[in-house]
């Protein structure tokens, strides 16, 4: 079914919903680009989050119905994306040709908004208040003098305090880097919904194609 919306530059809505549990999600396409999600979940990145763990699912694509808004944030493309990958990934297991669906993921994701660069940063704010200011500037002591005689300090001392400074400039960085990414964890049970994934869900999605391709 995404096959033949990816195709045919459908616009419609995709209604997914989950067999094994409570769960409906709607995606709203025009010309095959994703413009909104919705569903019996008011919040879209945890409705997407479900999803990537649901093994089995019915399909419905109700064609020209339009989307009341274009609202897809970068964190829903990113699960988006992943679940596409899933789809992708089980593809061979049901002899889904590879030119068929080679490409799907970029060809649907391909217009999504992208995770903002700055996103991976703490404004500058944020980096006061949090203590990693404070990391920053105790971990970055030196005791070299702020007058340095050629005599009494000869290159070969001063060298290695410089060294030392290198290493711990670098050993800063990574621990700022760490808990910067400490602050964005993996969505909430994406581990656990990602071992319990099955290839079910995947030939729901993709037999309808394969069908009409045996009638042509």
């Amino acid at each position: 079914m995404l096959i033949g919306i990816r195709d045919r530059r459908s616009t419609g809505r995709l209604s997914i919903r989950s067999c094994d549990r409570h769960g409906l999600v709607h995606f709203y396409f025009q010309n095959a680009c994703l413009m909104h999600v919705m569903g019996d979940r008011c919040d879209g990145d945890a409705l997407l989050n479900d999803l990537l763990g649901w093994r089995k699912a019915n399909l419905r694509f109700d064609p020209d119905v339009f989307a009341p808004y274009e609202d897809v944030t970068w964190q829903q493309a990113e699960l988006f994306t992943r679940w596409l990958g899933l789809l992708e990934v089980h593809g061979e297991t049901y002899n889904v040709p590879p030119e068929v669906i080679g490409g799907l993921t970029k060809s649907l994701t391909s217009h999504l908004p992208l995770r903002p660069l700055e996103s991976e940063f703490l404004p500058e704010s944020e980096l006061e208040t949090s203590g990693l200011w404070k990391i920053v500037k105790t971990d970055l002591l030196v005791d070299l003098p702020d007058e340095m005689d050629k005599e009494q300090f000869p290159i070969t001392q001063v060298l290695p305090r410089i060294g030392g400074m290198v290493a711990q400039v670098a050993r800063v960085s990574q621990n700022i880097a760490l808990r910067i990414m400490g602050k964005k964890p993996e969505p909430a049970g994406w581990s656990a919904r990602r071992g319990a994934w099955t290839e079910e869900l995947a030939a729901v999605v993709l037999r309808p194609q394969r069908r009409e391709e045996s009638r042509r």
